[in-house]
């Protein structure tokens, strides 16, 4: 990092006056003043009048002109200490004002060179980070991860940039299509199952600690304004952890999240397009306006998941777990739901048009003005389920149990 100089803007020489201490200041007006006073009071009064003229005066004129002189020098005595007071005054604040701007300018230069050596700081920091994250040894990654976290969370002006770097990284060790690991590969950096946890189930495949890292710091980055969207498509997350995540925007195409967790994460107008999301557990999501085109949603846990406007043509959701779901204005033309779990789930105004719903649970779910024409109902269970102008046109209906007040309320 370049050495910076800075040098100080010089201050303007104290004048002479301002070193005296108040005292003396005090002392000197008393003593000049006493002066002038007497000076005033006595001579001049004298030669004001004439000194020939005072003495051809009687002892009393003589007086009354003294004090008629002396009243007159006082009051020009009084006048001009009145117009030095002034210029003093003036004076004063002149020098105090030039003085404040010096200490502004002061205090100008000291905050520039505070935040030169903070940034260049900061840039050191965030270089040694970057290339730590390119280390063999997987402890010094994980610690660059953690580093850049604390980076960005000190810099709003760093934060999209340690996004990137951090989205890179992910999708550098984890690539959708990475080769099989050799089994060295397979047992760097395991850990012991969980107490109550099968060796089986603890060996379900999984990101690399480090990758796990980056993903968290990303997924609980400050809430900022951000430009660009988290970029991770075509990644292999499987059974990652991302409960909570705030991933909304996030292009995750093609990306492979097979069995991972994804509680209460947010992925609002995410694109999800081919994503592979098998036996994820997504309760509590929510993915309003998200594109889960031809998405891999079989077995998945969705309850009380939130897919408001969401697109999901030709996603399969066979058996999937969607009580309590809010798809209202969903697009799920050609979807497979066969098994699925709909009870009570809001499918209102959805497009459900030749969707694959053979033996799927629908008790109680909200199907008003829901568009279901030519769509695959055969063993659906329907019982207690609202059909208020819902579109069955072109359904079998032979295939479905339904009461007299459903079928006078939908459209058929």
């Amino acid at each position: 990092m370049r050495n910076v100089t800075i040098r100080l803007a010089p201050q303007a020489p104290v004048e002479r006056g301002q070193a005296w201490s108040a005292g003396a200041k005090a002392v000197l007006v008393a003593v000049v003043g006493t002066a002038i006073l007497a000076l005033l009071l006595g001579p001049i009064a004298r030669l004001l009048v004439g000194s020939g003229v005072l003495a051809d005066m009687e002892p009393k004129d003589q007086a009354v002109s003294l004090d008629a002189a002396r009243r007159t020098l006082l009051q020009i005595g009084v006048g001009g200490a009145a117009l030095g007071a002034l210029y003093f005054t003036w004076m004063n604040s002149w020098v105090n004002q030039r003085n404040h701007e010096v200490g502004q300018r002061t205090l100008q230069v000291t905050q520039q060179t505070y935040q030169l050596t903070e940034r260049g700081q900061q840039a050191q920091r965030f270089k040694d980070a970057g290339e730590q994250l390119g280390s063999d040894s997987i402890a010094t990654r994980i610690t660059a991860v953690y580093a850049l976290e604390h980076i960005m969370r000190e810099s709003e002006r760093d934060h999209e940039t340690v996004i990137e770097v951090l989205a890179a990284f992910v999708r550098e060790h984890a690539p959708a299509h990475r080769p099989t690991p050799s089994p060295a590969e397979a047992g760097r950096g395991r850990r012991h199952p969980p107490t109550g946890t099968s060796e089986a189930e603890h060996q379900r495949l999984r990101p690399a600690t480090d990758v796990q890292a980056a993903l968290t710091v990303i997924g609980r980055r400050p809430d900022r304004q951000e430009v660009n969207p988290v970029h991770l498509p075509e990644t292999d997350l499987r059974g990652a952890d991302l409960n909570g995540a705030r991933l909304n925007r996030a292009i995750l195409t093609r990306a492979n999240l097979e069995n991972a967790n994804l509680t209460r994460a947010r992925l609002d107008d995410a694109d999800l397009t081919d994503a592979h999301l098998e036996n994820a557990n997504l309760a509590g999501i929510r993915l309003e306006g998200a594109t889960l085109a031809r998405a891999h949603l079989s077995s998945s846990i969705l309850n009380a998941a939130h897919l408001e406007g969401s697109y999901l043509g030709s996603a399969h959701l066979d058996n999937a777990i969607l009580p309590s779901a809010r798809l209202e204005n969903a697009i799920l033309t050609d979807a497979h739901l066969e098994d699925a779990h709909l009870s009570d789930a809001h499918l209102e105004r959805a497009v459900l048009s030749g969707a694959r719903l053979e033996s799927a649970t629908l008790a109680g779910a909200h199907l008003n003005h829901t568009d279901l024409t030519c769509a695959h109902l055969d063993d659906a269970r329907l019982i207690g389920a609202e059909l208020g102008d819902a579109d069955l046109r072109g359904v079998d209906l032979s295939k479905l149990v339904l009461t007299k007040e459903q079928l006078a309320s939908a459209i058929t």
